[in-house]
């Protein structure tokens, strides 16, 4: 190499020319920067939206659901007065029926009066006892009954109540006791249309009287009964 060629090396790499060269490519290196951080910029961007996305989608659906509940609360809350109310129409219209029924059945009854007969069903109730019968009747019951000689075996105690409606009685032998009052039998006679009627348990306020009890029975010749 001459000294001249050397000299022109030299000047390649001289700090100047790696300045010019330096400067001649920046313009490069920040539009790549540049770009770069721009591409950094838009993916954070894209990364935050997407969260922000998801967090509100997710809060928007809770209060939905919640929106949703409170509204059929509301609903429920709504339509249960009305369950109550048809459930309160229902028993007053079945305690108006049956205080019309009442009044026919006790009319029927006190219209045929046959003691004779209630009498008959009664004993016929107990099956063949062979035990003293101890009878409560009206007074006008137990006058009709001796003059019919229904009542003049010794085995029967008769006990005159003047709280017993004509047409019932009520009767004890041992330890069982038949109540055919006229109550009794208008009891039985509406639990008959209850049941024929399919009237629910829970609308009965009235209990229905058994015909026959096998337990302790009251006093017959009280008037408390």
């Amino acid at each position: 190499m001459t000294l001249s060629e050397s000299d022109q090396a030299g000047d390649r790499w001289s700090p100047s020319v790696l300045d010019a060269l330096s400067q001649a490519g920046a313009p490069g290196a920040r539009a790549a920067n540049a770009q770069a951080a721009a591409i950094d910029e838009e993916a954070e961007r894209r990364k935050g939206f997407d969260k922000g996305y998801a967090e509100g989608l997710a809060a928007g659906r809770a209060q939905a659901e919640s929106i949703v509940g409170e509204l059929r609360a509301l609903l429920d809350a709504m339509a249960a007065p009305f369950e109550d109310t048809d459930a309160v129409l229902l028993r007053e219209l079945l305690a108006i029926t049956e205080r019309v029924a009442r009044a026919v059945v006790r009319r029927e009854l006190e219209a045929g009066v046959d003691i004779e007969q209630v009498l008959a069903d009664a004993l016929a109730a107990l099956g063949s006892v062979s035990v003293p019968v101890e009878l409560r009747l009206n007074p006008e019951d137990a006058a009709l009954c001796r003059d019919l000689g229904l009542v003049t075996d010794e085995r029967f105690t008769v006990h005159e109540s003047p709280g017993m409606q004509r047409g019932g009685l009520q009767l004890r032998a041992g330890h069982s006791f038949v109540d055919a009052s006229v109550e009794s039998r208008i009891e039985a006679a509406l639990g008959a249309l209850r049941a024929d009627a399919g009237v629910p348990e829970e609308l009965e306020d009235t209990p229905q009287a058994a015909t026959v009890r096998e337990s302790a029975s009251p006093d017959l010749s009280s008037e408390e009964m």
